[in-house]
């Protein structure tokens, strides 16, 4: 081969590393990046074909003698140096950005957890109300019997759950079935869906901080695979199934832009935010910025 073919070679792995991290790199890359990769694509090499696969319980692709002996041969470059720094670094925020993720997931199944106890009682409500008005008069005292049964059985299902700070059941007011304390679960579907928003744009500005710098300072080679992951798969496990279209913000967003009208109880219900629309923080993604360039000058004395 010849050394623009090594090269090639080389780019194809680095752009692959970028998408799918240290499973990229396999053994017959190793003499190509020691003779033809730069000291930061040695880095490189140090953590996607030792450290990375090591902490994922994965084969190595080089020995730690045969890291040992890189890591000696090129720490007198500044920019092995400092790409081992960079790894580091993102090595440590890697947690953190896993838990503004994991935080913001849970924001949204607690919210949509409360939804779909409210919709069941909803659908049970309406399925009742139309056996209730061809039952004869005589068996209609039942009807209450039935009720205390089914608000029961919601209390200790492991199918239906729902937030304990508000009582949801279905009552039976004068001979009309109806879901309990209608404006407290509005409030709380609201406040629900205003924590999916804070947790959302703190997660999103943690993304966009994080990525951005790697992107702009071309290290991203050099950052955890699992990091990587995140970072190129923002949303992907956000496919938040079973949310009615009408309970979303984005249902608010498409009747304005039809030019039809809106009524109050619907400007109530469809709150559920879009994570494309969820603004960012520019005050956290500063600090996040002076927290990288921080903790990179402390370590590299820069």
């Amino acid at each position: 081969m010849t050394t623009d073919d090594h090269l090639k070679i080389l780019q194809d792995l680095w752009y692959n590393i970028q998408r799918v991290g240290y499973t990229a790199l396999k053994k017959e890359h190793v003499p190509i990046i020691l003779e033809h990769g730069s000291p930061r694509e040695v880095a490189a090499l140090i953590v996607n074909g030792f450290e990375e696969p090591r902490k994922h319980s994965d084969s190595t692709v080089i020995t730690i003698k045969k890291a040992e002996k890189i890591a000696e041969k090129y720490s007198k470059f500044e920019d092995y140096q400092l790409a081992i720094i960079v790894g580091n670094m993102c090595a440590n925020m890697e947690p953190v950005l896993k838990h503004v993720r994991l935080e913001y997931i849970n924001s949204v199944m607690v919210a949509l957890n409360f939804l779909k106890g409210f919709i069941e009682r909803q659908n049970v409500e309406r399925l009742l109300s139309g056996v209730y008005s061809i039952m004869p008069e005589s068996k209609k005292p039942q009807m209450d019997r039935l009720l205390d049964e089914y608000n029961e059985s919601c209390k200790i299902s492991n199918n239906i759950s729902v937030e304990n700070d508000i009582d949801i059941t279905v009552l039976n007011e004068n001979g009309r079935l109806t879901v309990s304390n209608s404006s407290d679960i509005s409030e709380k579907w609201k406040s629900l869906c205003q924590e999916v928003s804070r947790k959302g744009s703190l997660y999103k500005t943690y993304i966009k901080a994080v990525n951005r710098w790697l992107l702009d300072s071309n290290f991203i080679i050099c950052a955890p695979t699992d990091m990587i992951k995140i970072i190129n798969s923002v949303t992907e496990d956000f496919v938040w199934n079973g949310v009615p279209y009408e309970y979303t913000a984005r249902y608010l967003k498409d009747k304005a832009e039809s030019g039809i009208s809106i009524t109050r109880e619907e400007r109530n219900r469809a709150v559920f935010p879009d994570y494309n629309t969820i603004p960012i923080y520019n005050e956290v993604e500063d600090l996040v910025n002076a927290n990288i360039k921080n903790t990179i000058s402390r370590d590299y004395r820069i």
